[in-house]
């Protein structure tokens, strides 16, 4: 009789295999040459724009340029995510001519993920949001959104933004320094921006002076208690140095990304009458809203009593009377909305839906009073004023 034998299997290691279906390993690098000073955002360029990162609001198209004339007609790749937070990758090649002249893309990004070239190139390239550049360097330093540096061949930002069919759980994190001389103590903040909220701190880790003269630190964390970061969720890891001088660290993210079914979130909607007795039987009032544009498929023939929360295509913010979809102009009561924003779609109808809170914190859906469907067209564009709760 032959002995059992207990096989027991590295997932993380199969999951790099290939040997998982639905589970892809993943590595985000982040770099900061000078970190000094508290809670500084860990990526390429922290020693010139403020140490952090100016995330997007809404999508827009990105350039690139690098600081030497001779980096011309060199392939870059950007991945990231759209405005809907599918993953997009587009290939922009520097100017054929001079490098140092800005070229755009064509694909509407969100937040960009990461940044690679095939070969090192002579300057430092940037990928921007729209911004003049001398020599090479964007004029406004808060458009950049990545940097490759001289002699690399990808960017390293500490910065991920989980596409919206995807859940990613960070397993291990190294940090690295290349050494000081002065004593000083490292703190490392692994944030978490959950879809519509602001960053929080999952976890903090703390690297104590280690007595020596030369302080170089090879550690790892967060292995056995795996952090999640949901679908649209984004992950920033920052950090600080107290005590010493500048000091160049760098960290390595170990993550597993699983692919997941998004199941559609339809929420249930009401009219403005409907909504307006219940504020009364409730003894509340209107405290706040925000408004939405729900993307159609098709021109529906009655007023719907649901929408699907994945086919947002906006929420309002900015100035007034901007128009939202093609030749779809908006109308704001002043009494209730002083913003508003562009945005583009290719769906054939609209659907006007508010996010009401009343005073005693309770959430409403509210169809818009007039124009509640706007019906885009086909072909020739149709344009329609829509009017809110008032």
């Amino acid at each position: 009789m032959s002995l059992p034998t207990a096989i027991v299997n590295d997932f993380y290691l199969e999951v790099a295999r290939g040997n998982v279906s639905g589970y892809t390993a993943r590595e985000i690098v982040g770099q900061n040459a000078a970190l000094a000073g508290a809670d500084k955002f860990i990526w390429g360029e922290g020693t010139v724009s403020s140490q952090d990162l100016t995330e997007a609001a809404t999508a827009a198209i990105v350039y690139i340029s690098t600081t030497a004339a001779g980096d011309t007609s060199k392939a870059v790749t950007i991945t990231g995510v759209d405005a809907n937070y599918d993953e997009i990758t587009e290939v922009i090649t520097t100017n054929a001519t001079d490098g140092r002249t800005r070229v755009a893309g064509t694909k509407a990004f969100l937040a960009i993920n990461k940044v690679t070239i095939a070969a090192a190139v002579a300057g430092k390239l940037y990928v921007f949001y729209a911004s003049e550049v001398t020599n090479g360097v964007p004029d406004d330093l808060t458009k950049v959104q990545a940097v490759i540096d001289i002699g690399n061949t990808e960017s390293f930002n500490a910065f991920y933004c989980v596409p919206r069919n995807r859940k990613l759980y960070l397993t291990s994190l190294r940090y690295r320094s290349t050494g000081s001389t002065t004593t000083h103590d490292v703190i490392l903040s692994i944030k978490q921006k959950l879809y519509g909220g602001a960053y929080t701190v999952l976890d903090i880790a703390k690297y104590l002076d280690l007595g020596t003269t030369n302080f170089i630190d090879e550690q790892i964390s967060f292995t056995d208690a795996p952090l999640v970061f949901p679908a649209k969720s984004k992950f920033k890891l920052t950090a600080g140095l107290v005590g010493g001088t500048a000091l160049d660290i760098a960290i390595e993210a170990k993550f597993i990304e699983e692919a997941i079914t998004v199941a559609p979130a339809t929420t249930t909607v009401i009219n403005k009458a409907t909504y307006l007795t219940t504020l009364t039987s409730r003894g509340t009032t209107l405290a706040s809203q925000n408004y939405y544009l729900i993307g159609l498929d098709e021109v529906p023939t009655a007023l719907p009593s649901s929408f699907n929360l994945d086919n947002l295509l906006a929420t309002i913010t900015g100035a007034t009377n901007y128009r939202v979809a093609a030749n779809t102009e908006v109308a704001f009561d002043p009494a209730y909305f002083v913003s508003g924003k562009l945005i583009s779609t290719d769906k054939k109808a609209i659907l006007t839906v508010m996010r009401c809170v009343d005073s005693g914190a309770t959430v409403d859906y509210v169809l818009a009073p007039v124009n509640t469907i706007v019906d885009l067209g086909s072909g020739v564009k149709k344009t329609q004023k829509i009017s809110y709760l008032a």
